[in-house]
């Protein structure tokens, strides 16, 4: 049992020994939460996909079949980040429209509930993306968050 949380990068270090020991082994990295940067770092670590656990059976069957077919596979929510250069910059304007609606929906008070019932998805794909919005803006709490949210939106209006 571990003491403490075992750090994020712990999944980049089986890459190099498998390689190294001649492993011809396809991964494909399933979270809840994953930024586009540790993404990028597991692809390019060399991870053969990654997948967010807040997407349906379905298309983690397609993954799976993705990898095991020798194609990479890339989820959705982090598709367009990871084949452009650039990283994303943290500001609510290129935010994915999920996050940026939940973001909105924080900032106006409302609960888990009815944030689901207003962007059409479940609680759990609330919770999930708020983890990710957590994790982008480094904070901890809703609160955190929509401060963080107020100060970019009062840099943008001066």
């Amino acid at each position: 049992m571990f003491s403490q949380k075992p750090s994020k990068r712990a999944g980049l270090s089986v890459f190099k020994p498998a390689r190294e020991n001649g492993f011809g082994i396809r991964v494909l990295v399933v979270a809840a939460v994953l930024s586009v940067f540790e993404a990028r770092r597991l692809m390019q670590a060399g991870a053969a996909g990654v997948f967010l656990k807040q997407n349906p059976p379905n298309l983690l069957v397609d993954a799976i079949r993705s990898v095991m077919g020798g194609q990479p596979y890339i989820d959705p929510a982090l598709r367009d980040y990871l084949r452009s250069d650039a990283e994303p910059r943290n500001s609510p304007e290129t935010l994915p429209s999920r996050q940026y609606a939940v973001l909105s929906a924080v900032m106006e008070g409302l609960a888990n509930k009815e944030i689901a019932a207003r962007v059409h998805i479940s609680e759990a794909l609330v919770k999930a993306t708020l983890q990710q919005l957590f994790e982008k803006h480094g904070v901890r709490t809703r609160s955190q968050l929509i401060r963080i949210g107020l100060e970019q939106t009062f840099q943008q209006l001066w």
